[in-house]
């Protein structure tokens, strides 16, 4: 990985942090606002302070930043994703690191998931919205 790389990783992780499992109906009322008609979370992992979301339309990453006042919300939907990996230490356990590769976009969105549960299936929700 190049220089662009490396930044691009730093500045991601600094974004989502580690993730962790997380209730999908608990990310449903906090996302509320964000999600449109008919939208449902269907997996959720969370951060001290930020989401990683699957819902039925989109991955959906929050960013509180600073003192939480301020949040960047990233949306990525199912279709610009171009492919994706997950990388574990063995076979699906329980920490790993997630790539999502959309198009336009020559470096992978990566989210480090520490203690983050069920790894396949992630693995497998995700495959079941883009193949």
């Amino acid at each position: 990985m190049g220089p662009k790389g490396e930044i691009a990783l730093g500045l991601f992780n600094s974004i989502i942090g580690n993730a962790s499992s997380a209730n999908p109906e608990k990310a449903q009322q906090d996302l509320a606002p964000l999600l449109i008609p008919g939208e449902e979370v269907e997996f959720a992992m969370k951060t001290i302070r930020d989401w990683f979301v699957l819902t039925n339309k989109r991955v959906l990453l929050t960013n509180r930043q600073g003192t939480g006042k301020k949040v960047e919300y990233r949306s990525i939907p199912y279709y610009a994703v171009t492919k994706f990996s997950l990388e574990t230490a063995g076979h699906f356990e329980f920490e790993g690191v997630l790539r999502i590769w959309t198009s336009g976009q020559t470096e992978p969105e990566m989210i480090q998931l520490d203690n983050g549960g069920p790894l396949a299936e992630l693995e497998r929700r995700l495959a079941g919205k883009i193949l």
